[in-house]
């Protein structure tokens, strides 16, 4: 069975401290080296009430393995724009695809990586969700009272957390 979930040998545009490509690496280089920037993509989906979709990270996940997150993330391989990796993790790990509004963008350094992290938001309108087992373990929507509760039950990463209250935030609507 080909492993959708750890794939070290992907090819990244690796960028400068600006944002412009300058390279290229392997993701398991990557993201082992906090000198090799390259660029990420995160998703909020709402729906009509205001609710943000999460998703588990799968249990094989190297990263958070488990955790609760955004509702959709993922690496921007080599010549592919974040938009364009936005719409294929969406696709890859939900099973649809939605239209796709930017909303931040900021260079995230831990010790391990360092990254442009790429923020677009969408509206979820009922479409059919199939998640892909080897990258989700499942999904659930959350107002603020559910996302607090992840957080202080240490179940949702903390760049997720602070994404969705930066989201609810912008549009003044904390559900």
């Amino acid at each position: 069975m080909n492993d959708k979930t750890n794939t070290p040998e992907e090819m990244l545009d690796l960028v400068d401290e600006n944002d412009n490509v300058i390279g290229t690496a392997k993701k398991g280089m990557a993201n082992s080296d906090p000198k090799l920037i390259h660029r990420e993509i995160a998703i909020i989906l709402v729906n009509k009430n205001g609710k943000v979709l999460l998703q588990q990270r799968s249990h094989k996940k190297e990263v958070f393995p488990g955790m609760w997150a955004t509702s959709c993330s993922g690496h921007v391989f080599r010549g592919a724009s974040p938009e364009e990796t936005a719409h294929r993790e969406l696709q890859e790990e939900l099973g649809f695809d939605t239209k796709l509004t930017f909303f931040k963008k900021f260079l995230r350094k831990e010790p391990n990586e360092t990254h442009f992290s790429y923020w677009f938001w969408g509206t979820y309108e009922d479409e059919k969700i199939t998640i892909e087992p080897e990258e989700v373990e499942g999904v659930d929507w959350a107002n603020q009272e559910k996302l607090e509760q992840l957080i202080k039950d240490e179940k949702i990463t903390k760049v997720s957390s602070r994404m969705i209250k930066e989201f609810w935030a912008s549009v003044g609507d904390e559900k």
